[in-house]
């Protein structure tokens, strides 16, 4: 089965033949070559998770194996705090999700999506509130229910004075009634995105 994850959604959304080509014509997709700055990007992204994991000492990372899906289930069974949990449902959806928490309060489960950046991006190609809408649709797909959904990036006021301190190096911005007024419309984004990858042309 041809997987739909995050990254081939947000692909999808800018430019739905390069979708295509990339998953059905692989030796055809040229993919453009990441400059220095979009790899110290992608480096600082992985730096900031570290950091942000600080506020779940107790949380477990799932492997980045095939077995990472049963593994995220066995994790959920005990509520533990997931870091990296990982979603395949039977429509063909994936997405790995940066924090997964259980709420003791509320009996439901809480999602982090963390950005490297300082504040949220709507923009088409950085449209974060899809971004954790897509990953909140697969979640609950997968039969677990979101209780709050938040988007997290560095806060840039922050200054560093000797060791950093990172309580006050994030902005916590609950997004979950955000998620609701786009939810149907990235359903239906999805579905169409899977029914472009069942075609054998472009």
């Amino acid at each position: 089965m041809l997987y739909l994850s995050k990254t081939d959604f947000k692909e999808y959304l800018i430019c739905q033949k390069c979708l295509w080509l990339k998953k059905k014509r692989p030796d055809e997709y040229v993919e453009g070559e990441f400059s220095e700055f979009l790899k110290k990007l992608i480096k600082d992204g992985y730096e900031v998770e570290e950091y942000f994991k600080k506020f779940f000492p107790t949380g477990i990372l799932v492997a980045n194996n095939e077995g990472a899906a049963l593994e995220t289930k066995e994790l959920i069974a005990k509520k533990a705090t997931i870091f990296q949990a990982t979603f395949k449902t039977d429509d063909g959806i994936f997405a790995k999700i940066d924090v997964l928490e259980f709420d003791q309060e509320t009996q439901k489960w809480n999602l982090y999506e963390v950005k490297s950046g300082s504040s949220i991006k709507t923009d088409l190609f950085h449209n974060h509130m899809k971004d954790i809408a897509f990953q909140k649709i697969v979640i609950e797909e997968s039969g677990l229910e979101i209780g709050k959904s938040f988007l997290v990036h560095l806060n840039s006021e922050y200054i560093r004075n000797g060791e950093i301190d990172f309580h006050t190096l994030f902005v916590f911005n609950e997004v979950s009634d955000d998620i609701l007024k786009i939810e149907k419309e990235t359903k239906n984004e999805i579905a169409e995105a899977l029914t472009l990858l069942q075609r054998d042309d472009g």
